[in-house]
């Protein structure tokens, strides 16, 4: 399979690293020699030249790729690059939306599949299969010799009806569902996930810019969310609104320290769940170190979605 991505941006960079752990023949373009020459170490063919050069794509051989990939910082050149290159022969796909659940879930002392062989624990007749383990820095594809520890990041592949079991087995069977939520910081992100977040749960927003919390108001016409104005980071403020009885807390602020230091404040309060939204990949590796939860960084989510359509594409470079 051969896969031609424009923009050696963080997205695209991050995407070729991905393909190239999978063997698969790749390309990246981009106009800037310097961001190319960080490839080096990696199985990817670079090419500087221009996005939209028909001259640039031929020669890299758009005509003969199965996927086509526009990941440059600016929206119309990632469109006028899918153009031509849809122009010179590329294919494309839907995105398979199957009934299988991918959970990913860190497990603690409390679970019973613990320092027991996979062979044991991932049978023909077992509901579920474990397809990685994030240990430490390190992502394993798991044989069934492998054995399960604890602060694993275990991927479970099953399906919806045997969530409940799986929590089971992992130890967090009495966790109590969210029902209250604090997001702290008004993005976009942040109306989007409030408008998103369903009907039984309560949202609040702490938005520390005044204006922006009476434009919250405007957009939330229908009361989706409580929209406060203060810091997210004054325990005083938390206290009042209520976070010993908050199940979730986002923090969803431009400032990844902000965020990483705030859902720590948060976990030390009681709230079982946090999701900090990093957005400086170097901070990635340390923040998930301390334990906070989950991590958010936008760009390697849309590397992610991209890389799991390329496999979802080709069924014959699936591996279980």
């Amino acid at each position: 399979m051969k896969v031609v991505i424009v923009g050696a941006g963080s997205v695209g960079t991050h995407l070729a690293k991905l393909l190239s752990g999978e063997h698969v023949d790749c390309v990246l373009i981009d106009a800037d020699s310097e961001r190319l020459s960080g490839l080096n170490e990696f199985d990817v063919m670079t090419y500087q030249a221009s996005p939209t050069s028909i001259k640039a794509m031929k020669e890299a051989g758009v005509q003969h790729a199965d996927l086509f990939v526009g990941v440059t910082p600016e929206e119309s050149v990632n469109m006028n690059a899918c153009i031509l290159a849809h122009a010179l022969g590329r294919q494309r796909w839907d995105v398979h939306d199957g009934a299988l659940t991918l959970l990913g879930i860190k497990l603690r002392d409390s679970a019973e599949i613990l320092n027991r062989p996979l062979r044991e624990l991932c049978g023909p007749d077992d509901p579920y299969h474990i397809v990685a383990i994030k240990r430490d820095d390190d992502t394993l594809i798991p044989s069934g010799l492998d054995e399960l520890h604890a602060n694993d990041l275990v991927y479970f592949m099953t399906t919806k009806d045997y969530i409940p079991y799986i929590r089971k087995i992992v130890g967090k069977e009495h966790y109590t569902d969210v029902k209250n939520v604090i997001i702290m910081g008004g993005s976009k992100t942040a109306v989007r996930a409030a408008l998103a977040i369903p009907d039984y749960m309560s949202v609040k927003i702490i938005e520390k810019d005044s204006k922006r919390c009476e434009k919250l108001n405007e957009l939330f016409e229908n009361e989706e969310a409580m929209v406060i104005h203060g810091d997210g980071r004054d325990l005083g403020l938390l206290q009042e609104e209520g976070i010993r009885h908050t199940q979730a807390f986002v923090a969803l602020t431009e400032n990844a320290e902000t965020n990483i230091l705030a859902c720590l404040t948060a976990k030390k309060l009681g709230v079982r769940k946090t999701v900090a939204l990093v957005e400086n990949l170097d901070y990635v590796n340390m923040a998930e170190s301390l334990d906070i939860g989950t991590i958010i960084n936008k760009k390697t989510i849309a590397a992610s979605h991209i890389f799991q359509m390329l496999l979802d594409a080709d069924v014959d470079n699936l591996r279980s």
